[in-house]
């Protein structure tokens, strides 16, 4: 039985897409960029295959505009925005599932802290063992440094077992 969960924030537990894109959108807006001019499908896009910082320096580059400033902006935006984010339906019951079967569930994302506020704010923090968010300055997925030490630190066992899947 697979029961050790490794959960991503934005995008899997909590629906926060929509609001980042309307925050980065806010950001290019605030920088005189023309809402017509705005591809919220390719920002969403480009955040979903690669990640934020991959959306700010396309476009700075394709804008012209300042980098450090569209991602001051945009950090600004998106965490006022995404205080109003939402777990996906089901969340709940598949985080206790895992722990019902003598399991855990453990937290990998790039989000900060606020990840650990909006899990506390609708009674799903006490579902996780352990976490990783970008205040621990580990290098940024893909590189395998934060899984590696959730599981160094957890004990948590990596070969399949003789259990039925």
């Amino acid at each position: 039985m697979i029961n050790q969960l490794f959960w991503d924030f934005d995008g899997t537990l909590f629906n926060t897409y929509p609001m980042m894109v309307a925050a980065f959108s806010h950001a290019l807006r605030e920088m005189d960029i023309d809402e017509v001019e705005i591809d919220a499908r390719d920002i969403y896009v480009t955040m979903r295959q690669h990640d934020v910082g991959t959306a700010i320096r396309k476009a700075a580059a394709f804008y012209g505009i300042d980098e450090a400033t569209l991602r001051t902006l945009n950090k600004r935006y998106q965490v006022e925005a995404v205080t109003t984010a939402q777990p996906f339906s089901g969340v709940k019951d598949v985080l206790a599932l895992a722990i019902n079967q003598g399991g855990a569930n453990y937290l990998l994302t790039h989000r900060d802290d606020q990840a650990k506020q909006l899990l506390t704010k609708f009674d799903l923090l006490d579902f996780f063992s352990d976490f990783v968010t970008s205040n621990q300055k580990f290098p940024r997925k893909p590189n395998p440094a934060s899984i590696n030490w959730l599981i160094d630190h957890n004990h948590v066992e990596t070969q399949k077992s003789d259990h039925d899947w």
